[in-house]
């Protein structure tokens, strides 16, 4: 079973992006649990934070720090494709 995380991240707390907000935990939490080889290690959400630095994204660090110590496999975001947190030989989707 793959550990999988997803992260999310609005740039501003208006309205409409705290709808997209909720809707993006909610779309990674069904979409990840109908994954037969998945396991939901956490939805990890920073709301109105600046997408220009990682240093004030609480949530963000708290999953990369899981990661390091092997607690998720796999990272779901939106809009891309997964990637991996520890790249695996040969590959480039690793953070």
């Amino acid at each position: 079973m793959l550990q999988v995380a997803a992260y999310c991240r609005v740039s501003t707390d208006k309205e409409d992006q705290a709808n997209s907000f909720e809707a993006q935990q909610r779309y990674f939490r069904d979409y990840i649990e109908r994954q037969p080889d998945w396991e939901l290690q956490g939805i990890y959400a920073d709301e109105g934070i600046s997408g220009t630095s990682t240093r004030k994204r609480v949530e963000f660090n708290k999953m990369l720090h899981a990661a390091e110590l092997g607690q998720i496999d796999l990272i779901v975001i939106k809009g891309g494709q997964p990637f991996h947190p520890r790249p695996a030989a040969g590959r480039d989707d690793s953070i």
